[in-house]
């Protein structure tokens, strides 16, 4: 082209390349000044968030088996939940439910194991009877006509936060529970994320295993970063 003056090729990153390309990246790339632009965007924190804090006493045993040998481990967590812990896992859960069920919107429940999704789905349809039409789960196990219909119709999701945590937006969204353990601010950002304006985003945290508070603590930063009000509720046995 008219326009081009020289043409340069060089090859990989500068730390691959020749002296002589090392020199030609150093005394040409680099003098190019670099335009900075300060994100002046005020952080989006329309979202409510309440942290429900309980405890479910787990013996010595239940502890360790939730340790597992690579860290906590989230599967025998949500496995001790359907079994020992269920009670007070159970009570969180009717106190989310018994807090949003009559306000309008829709409503999701992460619950981190599809054992749990299908376990859930039948408690709620039996405790709260007057929504069991309402309820609808949305996990690999099931159809894909089955997922459409929970997606586009149910207004009580029950799912796992890698089947359904991103993605497409949920139509009338405005409840979430994350009741599986985490400990990344990313997920924390981007589930809470999910949610507009007058949003409540809520947490489940069993303070009787020092790995769930751990995780809570390591992320309570970037919640409190996108709350518009943030509470911390302890739940009495």
């Amino acid at each position: 082209s008219d326009l081009t003056d020289k043409t340069i090729y060089l090859t990989a990153t500068a730390d691959r390349s020749s002296f002589k390309e090392k020199a030609i990246y150093k005394n040409i790339f680099l003098k190019i000044p670099v335009l900075e632009f300060k994100n002046t965007k005020r952080e989006d924190n329309h979202i409510n968030m309440m942290i429900l804090k309980y405890n479910s006493y787990p013996d010595l045993k239940s502890q360790f088996v939730c340790k597992g040998r690579k860290g906590f481990s989230m599967i025998n967590f949500m496995k001790y939940n359907m079994n020992k812990g269920s009670l007070s896992f159970l009570n969180a859960i009717n106190i989310f439910l018994n807090t949003v069920l009559e306000k309008e919107g829709r409503i999701v429940i992460f619950v981190g194991l599809i054992d749990m999704v299908f376990y859930l789905e039948q408690y709620i349809k039996q405790t709260y009877p007057k929504y069991q039409d309402d309820v609808g789960i949305y996990c690999s196990k099931i159809s894909k006509e089955q997922k459409e219909d929970t997606f586009n119709n149910k207004r009580i999701i029950i799912s796992i936060y890698k089947s359904l945590g991103t993605g497409a937006d949920i139509e009338g969204l405005r409840f979430i529970c994350m009741a599986e353990p985490y400990s990344s601010a990313i997920i924390a950002k981007q589930c809470s994320g999910r949610l507009r304006e007058k949003g409540w985003y809520f947490e489940l945290i069993d303070e009787g295993f020092k790995d769930c508070t751990r995780q809570y603590e390591f992320r309570k930063k970037e919640l409190i970063k996108k709350a518009n009000k943030f509470k911390e509720i302890t739940i009495e046995r």
